[in-house]
């Protein structure tokens, strides 16, 4: 089965503390595949990812998607110490989600519709406690964004057929300030995240 990893750290083995431990190379062993061609890289946004496409070998049989984190993070740091209306949040978000579709698209051109495609949403290290949205150093209302872009992922599997491995609830409970998180360094899967991960993304191909 030819695999292919799109996307950021969530899928990556540095934070795991284990070489193969990251969920990409975990789900890479589970299914065994071969090959497995790895374009995951920490801090990579989707412009990368849309980047990254045409360097693809061959048709994958399975791709996962791990993307919007760190395009959420940027748009936080664009707006500095000044938080924008609350509803900025959403625009931005509104606008990854259009750069998520054109990945979609581009797959769709470059391999018609015989890739499994895996879309995740994006975790919440903070539990759903703004307290710890603020130690992060965003307002609050932040939140919003995160929001609008997995309700977005959300949506955008459903059109497409693809397969939703929805993290966010997956994480619910194992958040960076929990007793028992799946995090660390605050945003990064530990590799007992990583397996949470590899071990969802598995269950989901098994059944396509």
């Amino acid at each position: 089965m030819h695999y292919l990893a799109l996307g950021d750290s969530i899928s990556i083995d540095e934070y795991t503390g284990v070489a193969g431990g990251g969920a990409a190379s975990q789900l890479a062993h589970l299914i065994r595949a071969d090959p497995f061609q790895d374009f995951t890289v920490d801090g990579w946004t989707t412009a990368h990812v849309l980047d990254s496409l045409s360097r693809v070998v061959g048709v994958p049989d399975v791709v996962t998607l791990t993307i919007g984190g760190n395009d959420l993070l940027a748009s936080a740091a664009a707006h500095g110490r000044f938080p924008p209306d609350p509803a900025t949040w959403v625009t931005d978000a509104e606008a990854i989600l259009f750069r998520v579709e054109d990945i979609l698209q581009r797959c769709d051109r470059l391999w018609g519709f015989h890739p499994i495609i895996v879309m995740n949403t994006v975790y919440d290290p903070t539990d759903g406690d703004d307290r710890y949205f603020e130690e992060m150093g965003m307002p609050a209302h932040a939140r919003r964004g995160l929001t609008a872009f997995n309700d977005g992922v959300r949506r955008l599997a459903r059109e497409r057929k693809a397969l939703l491995s929805d993290l966010e609830p997956l994480f619910h409970g194992h958040g960076f300030w929990s007793a028992d998180p799946w995090v660390t360094e605050v945003i990064e899967p530990n590799l007992a995240g990583a397996a949470a991960i590899a071990k969802r993304w598995a269950a989901l191909v098994a059944h396509a």
